[in-house]
């Protein structure tokens, strides 16, 4: 038998198999661009390019508000769908394969975040806001914020200065710009390492990666979530993605290993009817360990011995690693725009000098139901955030039993195991919920009345569909738990660096 008959069957099931996903398949009906309807590596192709984001608006733009991006996979644009999507039906629009490289693949050992049962998802996010989040804790963490937002402002002035004299020494023009995205992210390391396990490392001081920490996180990240887009490698990876854990030469944990050790130290050397626990310094760990059983082993395994040994690990670890992320994303994007608004550096100015007494003191509007004394400050950063939204990228709901004609605008029922999506990114930029000036940088948007008489019914129905366009944290019960803290954080960082003085 010549090669070319042993290639030929394999041929036509090959053929075959694209005919049907292209004209015969479920999702046929929907447009998109071919090498999607063909295989799954095309998005994971357009994710390691780094514009996932642009390239999905430009479909978007393209074939409308429901794109095919994949064998099995919708992308929707429409904020009904949005609501629907990432709304309250868990159960019906469930989390997928995608988050296999979130956590443990065991619901009870995932963090809130991975955990794809509903009640189980319910039950964690219920233990973690009732005592890490609540706002008596969020206000005890504040000091924690202020004093390493100052360290950063210390050292980040000593460092201008220093720069600029070299500069003079060495005859070259004087210092007109840093990168600061590097040192934002030692700042969010130091300073939530310090709310979440209420250890201190000198992060802002160190002119190197403490622990490969950086790196290490932005390598996880990448591999998540782009892997988590090809299911069958998601699968595969979950099988022993962390199980190597990565020490230096001197045997000290770097890397994701430092951070499991952080939670390992804290969790199992801690027992909750101890003194060391209620005296341990104010943070999120301590919260968790407070309300729950721990252990009192001394195997140096350390290996979890319950239920609530699994959530306070995957809970903080989590916290760890995309919140330090997201926050420092955040920070870069905010002070980004104020570098190329000088007009609004000298109005958020003189509104934290006239409305504010202390910087550190302004509560996110999340949870402050009064009018925030600082509107121009916080409509500054909803556009900055909007505009540079942390994470721009679908995250991904499966079709479940019942949730088959759920979705608004699509063409029939949709079959169970569909996966559907809305990228932040583009939800962030919609012309329905923004207007034709939703690509432009305008705080001044949010600043519209607000829900004032004057504004009236139309104006306050629009500012309700600003705020749930703004899908900067998602929505609904799969929401970002840490939100209020983030805001918290950014008003703090952003008040603080604006009210400094220039070195």
């Amino acid at each position: 038998m010549s090669p070319l008959e042993l290639i030929f069957p394999f041929f036509i099931i090959f053929l075959s198999r694209c005919v049907y996903l292209i004209y015969f398949h479920p999702l046929s009906a929907y447009p998109g661009p071919l090498l999607a309807k063909l295989t799954n590596f095309w998005s994971l192709f357009i994710y390691l390019q780094g514009n996932q984001h642009h390239i999905h608006s430009t479909l978007h733009a393209r074939y409308g508000t429901i794109v095919r991006a994949g064998p099995n996979r919708l992308l929707f644009s429409s904020l009904s769908a949005y609501r629907t999507i990432y709304g309250t039906d868990i159960r019906r629009l469930a989390k997928g394969d995608f988050y296999l490289l979130a956590g443990p693949t065991d619901d009870k050992r995932a963090s809130s975040f991975a955990t794809k049962n509903p009640d189980l998802h319910r039950d964690k996010r219920r233990k973690v806001v009732f005592t890490a989040l609540t706002p008596r804790a969020l206000m005890s963490y504040r000091p924690i914020i202020q004093k390493n937002v100052e360290h950063f402002i210390s050292h980040l002035s000593e460092n201008i200065t220093s720069s600029s004299i070299q500069a003079k020494q060495k005859k070259e023009e004087s210092l007109n710009s840093i990168n600061i995205a590097p040192k934002l992210e030692k700042l969010t390391l130091q300073l939530l390492l310090k709310v979440i396990f209420g250890q201190t490392y000198n992060f802002i001081g160190s002119d190197h990666d403490l622990f490969n920490l950086i790196s290490s996180r932005a390598k996880i990240v990448r591999l998540a979530f782009g892997l988590g887009l090809v299911p069958w490698l998601a699968q595969a990876f979950s099988k022993f993605r962390f199980n190597k854990l990565s020490y230096d030469t001197q045997g000290h944990p770097i890397g994701f290993t430092a951070v499991v050790d952080l939670a390992q130290t804290a969790c199992f050397r801690k027992n909750q009817e101890d003194d060391d626990v209620k005296n341990m310094q104010e943070s999120i760990i301590k919260n968790f360990l407070l309300v729950g059983p721990t252990t009192t082993t001394t195997d140096r395994t350390r290996k979890p011995t319950s239920d609530h040994h699994y959530f306070v690990l995957s809970e903080t670890i989590n916290m760890a690693f995309a919140g330090t992320a997201s926050t420092a994303a955040s920070l870069a994007a905010i002070i980004h725009e104020l570098s190329l608004h000088p007009s609004w550096q000298d109005r958020i100015l003189a509104e934290l000098q006239t409305n504010t007494s202390n910087p550190s003191t302004i509560d996110p509007p999340i949870s402050n139901p009064q009018p925030p004394p600082t509107p121009l400050l916080q409509a500054f950063i909803h556009e900055s955030l909007r505009i540079h939204p942390p994470f721009p990228s679908p995250f991904e709901r499966e079709i479940r039993p019942g949730g088959e004609l759920l979705i608004p605008g699509i063409k029939g029922p949709l079959p169970v195991g569909t996966t559907v999506a809305c990228n932040i990114y583009v939800i962030c930029y919609s012309v329905e919920a923004y207007g034709d000036d939703a690509g432009e940088f305008k705080p001044e948007r949010w600043l519209g009345g607000g829900g004032d008489e004057d504004y009236g019914d139309r104006g306050r129905e629009k500012r309700r569909m600003m705020e749930d366009a703004w899908a900067v944290f998602s929505r609904g019960n799969r929401g970002c738990l840490g939100k209020e803290l983030a805001m918290m954080i950014l008003l703090n960082v952003i008040s603080t660096v604006s009210t400094s003085p220039s070195p």
